[in-house]
């Protein structure tokens, strides 16, 4: 059976189909309800949902429900409907209505106030004009077009509750006629910056005769008989009457000041004359002729493109230079200044206002305005008596009541006079009435005819009235600026703000925490209802603290107090009131190829303790790096030789968003031991509440739930973590938090080659793994919380892909939210994804919040093939397959061709655990034991030829040249001798790996070198290529294991891992490089390896080398390695001390810069490498140069980091990589 559930989507208030709205099928029944399905409505407002039966995902048991939400274009839920119930099974349709006050339509954009002075119509005309004229693929380009064409329109149609404002003009409020006056000021800077013409001067003289009636009268005669009947289908007459009206009546009877108000309007008005051809052109577009719809899409083509930046309409060409656009505007708006004058040309747009002027004045007429010259006593109490005196106070024969200002804005109290005439006005002040603007209430009006409108004018004030009495209060208490992140730096300037009423004295305070006064003023009687200023200079604190502002006031009706607080940033100049203590430390890294003497380090267990330690390391003058757990090839953790101190973040280890009665296994124990929990309420109480984006594909998402049967939502797969954990004992963490009943836990999606990196340390550099259908690690990233320069905290997220809500986010700042006051929350994808791979250079990440997946399983196989059939199999289930057959692949050869090639792919069966292998310690000396037999049955076979060779020379004059080789030669067997001698030597004194581990690259050159003399033996350094090749990196086996096992092939690995142990030695020799390349050009980058290996193994110099190669998709990150959109990763492996090592690794450097392949930061690579060609390669993703935007982005977070050294992170590698400069 077929079950389809469809319905419509109505605005409720409107009947019109919602465009656009997304509509999703829950499960109710389940635990943590997920979408079933998701579809967007079409143009009609329909949804369609098709489920074939079966469907494991539609099955009924007893009790199911399905429910139906729907979120507009803007990802506001409208809607949670119950949909199907067990007793309603089947197809069914089901229509859904939403509130009109909150829907966003995903169809032509419009301004808020425009469909108030233009008709619906115009915007539904042209909508349906473009959806009728381009392909489907081709709309959205050509709504962009109309949408910056109806911005580049006069603001006068976007201004917010503009008309709301009118009519409040028109029933006399007093804050309505002053915004308006203020708005009307803009619009005419606006006409200025815009208009070409120069508006005509008026003497009084001519203003009052071209307002005089009988040229009104004859102006609007005129205007009758030549009305555009089109004009009337795209303007609203009615809002241009309310406008026009409005800014009539504050004119008050000024004729100069009337004109120059509705000169204003009138041009405005004419400006949206540019509507009508691109209306009318959309009206011939739909009568389906082609030609017509062309010239549509010409004249949207010239009128798009006109909104800067901001969005602010501009009026200028759409191609940049030239005059201003033509506006039908006249010389001198509104009408020519001479009465006399013929009535020639004359704009139509002002038809409508010649009608008001005429029925304005009428009424004004009539004593629709009051003035008030004196109210006694001026501050009164509540309680007391009041005289208002001034005239027309009474409208017609009729009174009313007195609002007095109350401080509720909008919200005047009532007060009926005690007496009522046309000059005088005794009022009782009512409780709770305060000082502000007094308004006469009289609910009696003039009606106005105009523009097809009938219009209400209310009595109103001349100019406003204020009263200066009332409850003696604090109306506002604030402070300016109120910087970004909450916090106040040393030295600035914080202006307070505040409003007092009836006030005769006021003092304000400024203290810190224990009471210490900081600032003092006192201030006599001010002028009551205005704003007063004063200026505090922020002072110099050792720590970041809080500090509260007192304003007290007190008047004749009684006394105030109001206080405020705000953070002061510590002074990044001075040691903190509790500096940490940085012990001196021998850096060494996990290869032992960089060592570094006396750097200093502290290992911080707290985010306040690594905030002080930045503070302190600063305030002594020193640059600071991060250490995690050393396993970077490369320097890029150590700022400078001198002067620099370590942070060592493995113990910031700790999941921030769970509580420890989350758990309910025995495990929790175990792991609370190593890493204690705590709670920081950021997430989940920081996100979103709804249109949190995964950063999975819906295919992806299948796929994983095809093995796990489960949906988990992504609120519930977002960890926020400290960024010093190790990736094992995170993954062992979220292996046993019981998301689900049956207690399943949560995955990282993808690992590096090891488990023992530090969690910021391994996405910071660009480690990456091999899931060919996933990005990188550090795409998985979504929140990062650094800490920079100064101590400066800062919560950085992309603007495009947010998963918490800026609003909530500051609620958390604070002691009792979580979040430090003085954190700076950013979202901004060139600072996020340029910190992201940024290697230690923007600061030190403290946590991050990372998307995970649910815990699963995956098969692994390794086997092994020639490389030949590799490159094959590569090409066709990876390189040109689309998509990827495998989910992980990885191939390991070296140059005897000798490959192995493993592949995984996601499962639901068991855990299979492959047997474990034998150490490679063990491994080698039982390998070695055979070469050195066989070294020593060559030796005899050596000398021999050797003797021989001096025994022919005896025979024939000397060659000295010759004699010299051979004594070389047999100093070389006796370099072997000793070597071996050494080995055996170490074997019987207890095997000591590390004595082993020393001697092998002495023995392995010598080897090569006597197999090199000798022509024989070449076996023996394949057999060691191989031992390295299937030991020690991919044995062949086949087993299924928890994927964070897998991954790293650590299939041994235990929960919880303990303390990693330190890398044995044979470890220790290994050095690595990596490169990323478009997995087109992988193969050959390999291949031109070993065209190189292959010519140094018939020389002297010995090499043992292994590439392995994997596969990703590409990063969102400015400068991570995964530039493309299939990067192949090639990683080159070499023990140290081989003779043939220089010489191999400078030309694989040259290599690599002519397959413009991008380094791996935390590997070894060519210091000489062209950064900038690398990061603008033409096949990489996005093509454009990104190093400057990530340079921008690391500049950025430097100099604006609460005045800490900007250079405090800039570290030797990038500043000799040309990456970054001193600031």
């Amino acid at each position: 059976m077929v079950v389809e559930v469809r319905g419509k989507v109505v605005n409720g208030a409107t009947g019109r189909p919602v465009y656009g709205a997304v509509v999703e099928i829950f499960k109710s029944s389940e635990e943590i309800p997920s979408p079933l399905r998701r579809i967007i409505t079409n143009r009609d407002g329909e949804y369609l949902f098709v489920f074939d039966d079966p469907e494991p995902e539609f099955e009924w048991t007893e009790g199911d429900a399905f429910n139906l939400w729907v979120t507009d274009a803007e990802e506001t839920v409208l809607v949670e409907d119950e949909l199907l119930s067990e007793t309603a099974k089947g197809s069914q349709a089901h229509d859904i209505e939403v509130d009109d006050q909150s829907v966003k339509e995903a169809v032509l954009p419009r301004q808020p106030g425009m469909t108030a002075l233009i008709s619906q119509n115009v915007f539904d005309t042209i909508d349906a004009a473009v959806s009728a004229s381009v392909p489907p693929e081709r709309v959205s380009v050509y709504r962009e077009a109309a949408d910056e064409f109806f911005c580049s329109l006069p603001p006068v149609l976007d201004l917010p509750a503009l008309l709301d404002i009118a009519e409040g003009v028109l029933e006399g409020r007093p804050g309505d006629i002053r915004q308006f006056d203020e708005i009307l000021n803009n619009l005419e800077a606006w006409n200025h910056r815009h208009y070409s013409h120069t508006r005509h001067r008026l003497t009084v003289e001519e203003a009052e005769k071209l307002l005089d009636d009988d040229f009104l009268e004859a102006l609007s005669d005129h205007l009758a008989t030549n009305q555009n009947e089109d004009r009337a289908s795209l303007l609203s007459q009615r809002g241009i009457g309310v406008l026009t009206a409005a800014a009539i009546r504050i004119s008050s009877d000024d004729p100069l000041r009337t004109h120059r108000n509705i000169g204003i309007l009138s041009e405005q008005f004419c400006g949206i004359g540019q509507v009508g051809p691109l209306y009318f052109a959309a009206q011939n577009a739909l009568s389906g002729d082609a030609t017509q719809r062309r010239e549509f899409l010409n004249t949207l083509e010239i009128y798009g493109g006109l909104c800067d930046d901001s969005g602010v309409g501009e009026l200028s060409p759409p191609f940049g230079g030239g005059d201003p656009l033509p506006v039908p505007c006249p010389e001198g708006p509104p009408w020519p200044p001479d009465p006399d004058e013929p009535f020639t040309d004359f704009p139509e747009e002002v038809d409508c206002e010649v009608e008001i002027i005429i029925a304005v004045k009428e009424a004004l007429q009539r004593g629709i305005t009051y003035s008030v010259s004196d109210i006694s006593p001026p501050r009164a109490c509540p309680g007391d008596t009041i005289t208002i005196t001034g005239s027309n106070l009474v409208f017609e024969g009729n009174t009313g009541i007195v609002l007095f200002p109350s401080l509720r804005r909008g919200s005047p109290i009532p007060a009926t006079p005690e007496s009522w005439t046309d000059t005088e006005i005794e009022v009782v002040v009512p409780a709770g009435a305060v000082c502000g603007e007094l308004e006469l209430d009289i609910p009696v009006g003039a009606t106005l005819l105009a523009c097809d409108s009938e219009f209400e004018l209310f009595h109103g004030p001349a100019d406003p009235v204020i009263f200066l009495g009332g409850d003696t209060v604090i109306r506002y208490f604030d402070f300016t600026p109120t910087p970004p992140s909450g916090c106040l730096d040393v030295g600035e300037d914080v202006s307070f703000l505040w409003n007092a009423c009836n006030a005769d004295r006021t003092r304000l305070t400024v203290t810190d925490p224990t009471g210490e006064l900081l600032d003092e003023a006192v201030f006599g009687e001010g002028s009551a209802g205005e704003n007063q200023t004063y200026t505090f200079t922020v002072p110099s604190r050792g720590e970041d603290v809080t500090v509260t502002a007192t304003l007290e006031i007190s008047g004749p009706c009684g006394e105030r107090t109001r206080t405020l607080e705000f953070d002061i940033r510590a002074d990044p100049d001075v040691r903190p009131d509790e500096p940490v203590n940085f012990t001196d430390f021998t850096f060494r890294n996990w290869h032992r190829n960089i060592v570094s003497e006396s750097m200093g380090t502290f290992a911080p267990t707290t985010l306040d303790e690594l905030v002080r330690a930045v503070r302190t390391a600063e305030a002594d003058g020193f640059r600071l790096g991060v250490m995690g757990n050393r396993c970077s090839f490369t320097n890029c953790i150590i700022p400078r030789p001198t002067a620099s101190r370590l942070i060592e973040s493995t113990n910031l280890n700790k999941l921030l968003n769970l509580d420890p009665d989350v758990f309910e296994r025995d495990e929790f124990e175990v792991y609370s031991q190593h890493a204690p929990l705590e709670r920081i309420r950021v997430v989940p109480d920081g996100l979103r509440r709804t249109g949190i984006q995964s950063v999975f594909s819906g295919d992806v998402e299948d796929e994983y739930a095809a093995v796990t049967g489960r949906r988990t939502p992504i609120d519930h797969r977002l960890v926020h973590v400290e960024a010093g954990i190790r990736m094992a004992d995170l993954n062992c963490l979220l292996d046993v938090i019981p998301i689900h009943t049956e207690g399943t836990g949560l995955a990282l999606a993808t690992m590096g080659g090891g488990a023992r990196h530090a969690l910021a340390g391994a996405f910071s550099t660009g480690t990456h793994g091999a899931t060919t259908k996933l990005p990188p690690i550090a795409d998985y990233v979504r929140a990062i919380h650094l800490v920079g320069p100064g101590g400066q905290q800062w919560w950085i997220e992309p603007e495009s892909r947010p998963i918490t809500d800026l609003d909530r986010m500051n609620a958390l700042k604070g002691e009792d939210g979580g979040l430090d006051p003085c954190v700076d929350i950013v979202y901004d994808d060139d600072l996020f994804y340029a910190t992201l791979v940024s290697f230690g250079n923007a600061g030190i990440i403290y946590a991050v919040v990372i998307e995970t997946v649910d815990a699963h399983n995956i098969r692994s196989e390794t086997r092994g093939v020639h490389w030949d059939e590799a490159k094959e199999e590569l090409s066709e289930a990876v390189i040109d397959a689309d998509p990827q057959e495998h989910w992980f692949v990885e191939a390991t050869v070296n140059p005897t061709r000798e490959c192995r090639l493993t592949t995984m792919n996601l499962t639901a069966d068991p855990v299979d655990l492959p047997a474990e292998g034998p150490e490679l310690g063990e491994v080698l000396l039982d390998v070695l034991s055979g070469i050195v037999r066989r070294i020593l049955r060559l030796i005899p076979r050596f000398i021999a030829s050797q003797l021989e060779r001096i025994a022919s020379l005896l025979l024939r004059p000397w060659r000295w040249g010759e004699i010299l080789d051979i004594r070389n030669e047999i100093e070389l067997i006796r370099d072997l001798g000793r070597a071996i001698g050494d080995l055996f030597r170490i074997i019987g004194s207890g095997f000591d790996d590390e004595e082993i581990a020393a001697a092998l690259p002495n023995l392995f050159n010598l080897i090569w070198r006597i197999t090199a003399i000798t022509g024989s033996g070449r076996d023996l350094i394949e057999e060691i290529q191989s031992i390295y090749t299937t030991h020690f990196e991919r044995p062949r086996r086949t087993g299924v294991g928890p994927s964070f096992l897998a991954l790293t092939q650590n299939w041994q690995g235990e929960c919880p891992p303990g303390s990693l142990s330190e890398p044995s030695p044979f470890e220790q020799l290994i050095q690595s490089s990596e490169y990323g390349l478009p997995a087109e050009r992988g193969l050959a980058f390999v291949d031109a390896i070993f065209e190189k290996t292959d010519e140094m193994r018939d020389g002297t110099d010995a090499i043992i080398v292994i590439v392995n190669l994997r596969f990703t998709q590409s990063t969102r990150a400015l400068v991570g390695m995964q530039q493309f959109p299939l990067t192949c990763h090639v990683e080159i492996f070499t023990p140290r001390g081989m003779d043939g090592n220089a010489e191999l690794h400078a030309h694989i450097h040259r290599l690599a810069d002519s397959f413009e392949a991008v380094p791996h930061w935390g590997q070894l690579h060519a210091d000489e490498t062209r950064y900038e060609r690398v990061y603008s390669n033409r096949l990489a993703v996005g093509g454009a140069n990104k190093l400057p935007r990530w340079q921008r982005a690391m500049d950025h977070i430097a100099t604006e980091s609460s005045g800490g050294d900007p250079n405090t992170f800039r570290h030797n590698f990038a500043i000799e990589r040309g990456l970054l400069s001193e600031l």
